[in-house]
């Protein structure tokens, strides 16, 4: 499913960076910033360092990358591996694929056993149901779902890194990246620039936010989190420093048909939209575990999810809020909140 995030749920404050890049000041460090339209959604990049030309040049690297990884994983792009490899899908068998591509859905494999099978790479035929459904404005039938589920599910599909293989065990199956594309991409993006020698970075992809050090004097990365049902009240505000924050929610795609809202994040337990959540935001060490375990919580919800972060992955930490508006804070989310919270 192709994962929008809203870009104002998460402000990054960078208040040193207006327009597109501004160099050195008279006495604080050099800052370039840059925004681009890459991969379904703007991507800005901000650093700090003591050159602006090896700044500008380490975030054109950036950019290079994301444009370079959005041509293998992207489902959208017809000319993309993964497009290519989902047209073959569709006939079922074992087909090579990139070592690349082979990489990342061996770990989508394993990230699908360790949230219970809350994250689903081969949700591609629910997903295209529920594309179908808010295009027509039609609800889709009960027996739509079921075959459709018929070629979805993990064990479905197998990945051989040694051969670069992946095996497609039902007619009609695709794979849809959405729910980690962006944030291996990104996280990616941020090596890549970090290999120029930037070492105080942000790159801020729709809401998903990857963090590198300080910015100048010390101070942490500041982001506000934002009401889903409300654009201009800030639930939260966290601080950050060589992490990453993503968020998930229902409140920009979905189908809406009689009162029941159905969120693009799809439940591959039933076929339907996530019912346990309206947003979810994870604050992780990478963008890759943020943007994943975003997409999975919004699946399980707060009891079930809190669960899987204690005993997979103690190194994120979440904020889930339920469709009757409460916040639910996993234990560890509050040590990077500034001031109150609710």
């Amino acid at each position: 499913m192709k994962h929008v995030r809203l870009s104002l749920l998460i402000l990054a404050t960078v208040l040193a960076a207006a327009g597109c890049h501004r160099g050195a000041q008279p006495s604080g460090p050099a800052v370039y910033k840059d925004t681009q339209l890459l991969i379904g959604t703007t991507v800005t990049i901000t650093l700090y360092g003591d050159d602006e030309r090896k700044l500008k040049r380490a975030a054109g690297a950036g950019f290079a990358e994301i444009e370079r990884l959005n041509a293998v994983f992207s489902r959208y792009d017809p000319k993309s591996e993964l497009s290519k490899l989902n047209v073959k899908a569709a006939r079922g068998g074992t087909f090579p694929v990139s070592a690349e591509l082979a990489g990342i859905l061996n770990l989508c494999l394993e990230l699908c056993r360790e949230t219970q099978g809350a994250f689903d790479i081969t949700v591609g035929p629910l997903s295209a149901v529920w594309r179908n459904a808010r295009e027509s404005g039609k609800t889709p039938s009960d027996t739509e779902i079921r075959e459709a589920m018929k070629k979805t599910g993990c064990a479905r599909l197998s990945v051989d890194k040694k051969k670069n293989t992946a095996t497609f065990r039902a007619p009609g199956m695709s794979l849809d990246l959405g729910g980690i594309a962006k944030g291996y991409i990104t996280e990616s993006a941020m090596r890549v620039i970090k290999g120029h020698g930037v070492q105080s970075a942000m790159i801020n992809a729709g809401g998903d936010i990857t963090a590198s050090g300080t910015k100048p004097g010390g101070d942490l990365w500041a982001l506000g989190i934002q009401n889903p049902r409300d654009p201009d009240d800030v639930l939260a505000r966290v601080l950050l420093k060589d992490a990453a924050v993503a968020t998930s929610g229902d409140y920009q795609q979905f189908f809406e048909k009689n009162g029941r809202r159905e969120s693009h994040i799809i439940d591959p337990r039933t076929g339907h939209g996530a019912a346990e959540t309206i947003s979810v935001t994870v604050i992780a060490p990478d963008n890759t575990l943020a943007d994943t375990l975003a997409t999975a919580l919004s699946v399980l919800g707060p009891e079930q999810g809190f669960e899987v972060l204690k005993k997979n992955f103690p190194q994120a930490h979440a904020l889930i809020i339920t469709p009757d508006k409460k916040l639910h804070y996993s234990p560890g989310f509050k040590k990077f909140m500034a001031g109150q919270y609710r």
